[in-house]
């Protein structure tokens, strides 16, 4: 199957909430590059349809669940002005095949980085940041899938709710502040007064 074809199938998995055969299980070499590729031709297919390209995600930060998932890489996937929503708007997981629920920080940028950057350069390269709930899902059954499956799938991107936005510059204690207390912090997701997942 094609990188087209694949494309084509699995924004037809996503709109019907199907499930999909993995990409890389169809018999031919499915790869990184092949899978960036695919999801630049689903980025195509969907600005055409009117969704505006809004956003990047980086899956998979945390190296303690790549072997969970069997996953060796951070991935990244597109985010549009369809999946991004304000406060006051609801998700909405019932679109979504076996959803899930992820705290998210994000970036605004207001100029480009680059890896030589220190962590004070690069948040110098940001204009706000915030935190957000993400709803993963996966057209893959049992979320069983590789690295280059998960890419070619939206980056298992299903929709973004931002809940906070902070300007960098006012930030209580200055950007050295910020710096300091990004490296150091943690998470606990909470449901009906039950932790249900901690992360630092």
């Amino acid at each position: 199957m094609k990188n087209m074809s694949i494309s084509k199938t699995l924004l037809k998995c996503l709109h019907e909430k199907k499930y999909a055969d993995l990409p890389s299980s169809l018999g031919r070499r499915f790869d990184i590059d092949a899978a960036y590729q695919v999801a630049i031709e689903i980025c195509e297919a969907r600005t055409l349809q009117g969704e505006q390209l809004e956003g990047i995600k980086i899956g998979f930060t945390n190296m303690n669940i790549w072997k969970q998932y069997n996953i060796n890489v951070p991935i990244f996937g597109p985010m549009y002005s369809s999946t991004i929503i304000n406060y006051k708007d609801k998700l909405n997981i019932n679109k979504y095949l076996e959803p899930k629920f992820e705290p998210e920080i994000y970036f605004k940028l207001k100029k480009y980085p680059n890896s030589k950057m220190t962590d004070l350069e690069l948040l110098d390269c940001c204009s706000h940041f915030g935190v957000g709930i993400e709803i993963v899902q996966s057209i893959f059954e049992g979320w069983k899938f590789s690295a280059p499956d998960a890419i070619a799938a939206f980056g298992l991107h299903g929709q973004f709710k931002n809940l906070k936005e902070i300007s960098v510059t006012r930030y209580l204690g200055g950007i050295e502040m910020l710096v300091r207390n990004l490296s150091n912090f943690s998470l606990t997701l909470v449901k009906n007064g039950e932790v249900i997942e901690k992360g630092h």
